[in-house]
């Protein structure tokens, strides 16, 4: 099995930064929030060995084609594999529409 470098878009940088924020604004404690965020990393480190086996996102338009899934806690993790490595394009909640957010990168 290839092992595949891993990197985070601009987009997802932020989208963890966002949900880092909400975490903690719904808990109320950074310790919640920092784990919550602890586990969605350790889901995407995981994509270094099982990126290939993940599905293609079921999307309609070209853009979206080459994207890969995975879910992260309650959130949802896209990403593209090509010789470079893993690139995680966004990091989204389960309830986010991804066509319209996937189109933008």
């Amino acid at each position: 099995m290839q092992v595949h470098n891993v990197f985070l878009s601009a987009e997802a940088k932020q989208d963890l930064r966002t949900i880092q924020q909400d975490t903690y604004r719904k808990s109320h404690s950074r310790v919640v929030a920092q784990a919550y965020l602890k586990r969605i990393r350790r889901h995407l480190r995981m994509l270094a060995h099982t990126a290939a086996l993940r599905p293609f996102y079921p999307g309609s338009s070209e853009a979206t084609a080459a994207c890969r899934f995975c879910t992260a806690e309650h959130h949802i993790a896209y990403f593209i594999v090509d010789k470079r490595g893993v690139r995680v394009v966004r990091i989204l909640p389960r309830y986010r529409r991804a066509d319209t957010h996937l189109l933008r990168d």
